[in-house]
């Protein structure tokens, strides 16, 4: 089942399930997801940019670009 635990892979990265906050002011992933913004624009569409999404249960990281409107989680990364 779904949790909403912080999970550490074996790379050492760990994501607690946040979900993401939609338009309707909901956050219907929570616990299932967690889906972080990259720092890269869309090159084509105004208001897009590039994400990855770790699901629950799912062994690979998904990639693709959302509106920007939507409410993903943001990862700092020291240079």
């Amino acid at each position: 089942s779904p949790s909403q635990s912080c999970q550490t892979g074996r790379n050492g990265f760990s994501a607690l399930p946040a979900g993401c906050f939609h338009y309707f002011g909901d956050y219907p992933s929570f616990g299932y997801n967690a889906t972080f913004w990259t720092a890269t624009a869309h090159e084509t569409y105004e208001n897009t940019a590039y994400y990855r999404n770790i699901n629950y249960g799912m062994a690979n990281v998904q990639e693709d670009s959302g509106d920007t409107f939507l409410g993903f989680s943001v990862r700092c990364v020291k240079d």
